[in-house]
């Protein structure tokens, strides 16, 4: 067998002899070696880039650092705007994800698109650009409907956020060494009996390795319900264990919030349940089960650090200030990887916000690096948003847990300004995005979205606190922001874009979508996909994000597609007007 060929061949299913790093290494040189004797394409710049997770990584920083091509001068020229379009079926409610293949042949990178229908897709984008290489169906004819779900006991219909139909929501991850993509699927069968499954594919053939259904007792009293429990957080992948956040559709009861971990199917315990953590537990003074606390985050996953902690921020629940410590509703949480509590921060007014619906599971953690505070210590920093247009700042060492006069914490930084309707739940400044990371040319910054009225923000660092006032603003007028993404060449000027979509006209469902590109030194706008009207983008994919692989910007819609954008083809303006929208499109 040619030595080229043994690099390629199929990888082992067993942990214990997955590809490691050295084995990748030479399958790269040996592709580059080889690859014209055997008549194959050289190297594409997307071999060097794989987003296997929410926002690119298990810090959550949001920002992908190997971006050579798009920089600010061409992203801000005419040569920039849509070069495709992906069939799909379905809402694309998960976060794209993105691998490259060297042991393929022929070698392949590789972008897999999971929607609401319970349909899951793997495009090509080297061999034939857009060609569908498989689909994968995790449940279609029997997909969870919105219809069903949001309605409660009685008979009363609540605001369907999730609709027309509940699926694949929250983004997968992937175990790249095996080959293998994790999800979670939602299906109904007559008589409104509903069940989420765990499913486990070969992402190279879109074939199934091992599904199990998701069930389990709740601390306190009861079984875990489907017909209440929404998966919409994404899962995390932390060694040999898959972790599963939930939350609720629309608040109706009874819901809880849990974190629970299966072991991968590569493990001696292939898809076995083997820890769960729940946010609220039973109060035996009054004899009641306290419940809430959902970890929905906006999509957004739990931040894993260097040490394999594991962190999640909760929503609004019926416990109390009495009950902090034991219940964890409205708190940020750091758990180890049996789900264990190993420390938390409930804020001294969770009363309020518990009463009021402000949530803090509306944006999800993110670390950015460790930072040295004014007298030279090292601190470890957790950031994230929340419905009352805070960010918090915390020390992962000591999250601050729960004192009823006060907040021990770093920092508690008002990025939006607060409105006086508590019952409307301050909307103008809620922060449902995940805060994104950029150690940039100027230093390291956070931004910071809001998903109504006030746009996005950039704060730089002093010691280990944001700066109160912003280096960097840009406003929208009822423009919601839900998720964003960061391009860049390293720290290199002139290489940062931000990236988000937004809607000018809705913040749900079948609202027209505009992707937006920014100078992330200025904050400056570069880009429209509205200026032209060849670009337009579709409906609005609230609480999703583009990502950006190789000089592309993928971007997910509820329009049945998703949408490429990038160079246009030959680099020639005319044909950028003129530009082919299908899969197959020439110049690509």
């Amino acid at each position: 067998m040619p030595i080229c060929s043994i690099f390629r061949a199929r990888a082992p299913r067993s942990k214990a002899h997955a590809p490691s790093k050295c084995l990748y290494f030479l399958g790269a040189i040996c592709f580059l070696i080889c690859g014209a004797e055997e008549g194959q394409a050289q190297h594409p710049p997307c071999f060097d880039a794989n987003v296997v997770t929410h926002h690119y990584n298990q810090q959550r920083t949001g920002a992908t650092l190997n971006e050579t091509s798009l920089n600010q001068t061409l992203v801000s020229s005419p040569r920039f705007g849509k070069v495709a379009e992906f069939p799909v079926r379905g809402r694309i409610y998960a976060q794209p994800l993105f691998f490259s293949s060297l042991f393929s042949d022929p070698p392949r990178c590789v972008l897999i698109v999971a929607t609401a229908e319970n349909l899951v897709y793997a495009f090509d984008v080297i061999n034939g650009f857009g060609k569908l290489i498989w689909t994968y169906d995790a449940g279609s004819q029997n997909v969870a409907t919105a219809a069903r779900v949001y309605l409660d006991a009685d008979g009363t219909k609540h605001s369907q956020d999730i609709t027309p139909t509940i699926g694949i929501i929250g983004t997968p991850v992937i175990d790249l060494p095996h080959f293998t993509m994790y999800f979670v699927a939602m299906t109904e069968e007559p008589g409104d009996v509903f069940e989420h499954t765990l499913h486990a594919i070969d992402i190279r053939t879109g074939t199934l390795r091992k599904k199990t259904s998701i069930v389990g007792n709740i601390r306190g009293g009861g079984q875990f319900h489907s017909h209440r429990e929404n998966q919409r957080a994404a899962l995390a992948l932390v060694d040999d264990r898959v972790y599963i956040p939930w939350a609720s559709f629309a608040d109706i009861p009874p819901t809880d919030g849990l974190v629970m971990s299966y072991m991968v199917v590569d493990s001696t315990k292939p898809l076995q349940k083997v820890a769960q953590f729940q946010v609220a537990s039973f109060d035996p003074l009054f004899g009641k089960r306290h419940k809430g606390g959902g970890i929905w985050q906006s999509g957004g996953g739990p931040a894993v650090d260097e040490k394999e902690f594991l962190y999640v921020v909760t929503g609004n629940g019926d416990s109390d200030n009495a009950h902090a410590g034991q219940d964890f509703d409205s708190s940020t949480v750091k758990l180890d990887t049996g789900l264990h509590v190993i420390d938390y921060y409930t804020p001294s007014y969770q009363n309020v916000l518990n009463a009021n619906d402000l949530d803090l599971s509306v944006a999800g953690p993110m670390i950015p690096e460790n930072r040295f505070d004014a007298d030279g210590h090292l601190v470890k920093l957790l950031l994230h948003g929340s419905k009352a247009g805070f960010v918090y700042v915390l020390n992962r060492d000591n999250l601050g847990k729960f004192h009823e006069h006060e907040n021990n914490i770093i920092q508690q930084l008002q990025v939006f300004p607060p409105a006086d309707d508590l019952p409307h739940q301050m909307e103008p400044t809620h922060i449902h995005a995940t805060p994104i990371f950029w150690k940039g040319p100027d230093g390291p910054r956070v931004y910071v979205a809001s998903d109504y009225n006030l746009g996005v923000r950039a704060f730089q660092f002093d010691h280990e606190k944001l700066a109160p006032s912003p280096v960097a603003t840009n406003f929208f007028p009822r423009a919601p922001i839900s998720q964003m993404s960061l391009s860049s060449h390293g720290d290199e000027r002139g290489t940062g874009v931000l990236w988000f979509i937004s809607s000018p006209t809705g913040t749900v469902a079948s609202y027209p979508g505009v992707l937006y590109a920014f100078n992330a030194e200025t904050l400056d706008m570069l880009y429209s996909s509205e200026t032209n009207p060849f670009d337009r983008l579709g409906d609005y994919a609230r609480f999703n994000a583009p990502i950006v692989v190789a000089g592309l910007v993928y971007v997910p819609t509820f329009s049945n597609k998703l949408v490429v954008y990038g160079p246009c083809p030959g680099g020639d303006p005319v044909q950028c007007r003129l530009r082919c929208i299908t899969p197959g499109c020439a110049g690509l």
